[in-house]
């Protein structure tokens, strides 16, 4: 699977979130976040989960790579709604990942279990750029 440049440029790039001890120049580095939102339907979201906590994604071992969370959000009238976050040190390793053999083996078969689809929809990409970061400690970039 390859992701087309024009998906890719909709990934909104974000400030690195402060950390005690660096530098301004570090502040401002650059991260890239990729969010999608999925609208899964209620008798379905176990296997959701499950589908996530248990695969294998080889994130952790990849270049640049910083976070992943998947987040289960409001309930709906006939769906729940999932956001999965995956924070990247900039757009070169994100790219790099969308091509990667671990892309593909991560996104085999996504949204569907027993052949099923598990979502209404394909994923709902959504890119936010950080105009204020505020940390525990009130420092603010």
């Amino acid at each position: 699977m390859r992701v087309e440049p024009n998906i890719v440029a909709k990934f909104a790039k974000c400030r690195n979130r402060m950390h005690a001890g660096q530098s301004t120049e570090q502040l401002e580095e650059t991260m890239y976040l990729a969010m999608n939102r999925f609208k899964v339907k209620k008798d379905r979201t176990q296997d959701f989960e499950s589908m996530w906590l248990g695969r294998d994604s080889h994130l952790a071992s990849l270049d640049g790579f910083v976070e992943f969370r998947l987040l289960r959000g409001p309930e709906r009238e006939d769906y729940i709604l999932y956001s999965s976050h995956t924070f990247w040190r900039d757009e070169q390793a994100f790219i790099a990942w969308t091509q990667s053999e671990a892309f593909r083996r991560a996104h085999a078969g996504a949204g569907k279990h027993d052949g099923e689809p598990m979502t209404y929809g394909k994923p709902n990409f959504e890119g936010f750029t950080t105009v204020q970061a505020i940390d525990k400690d009130g420092n603010t970039t």
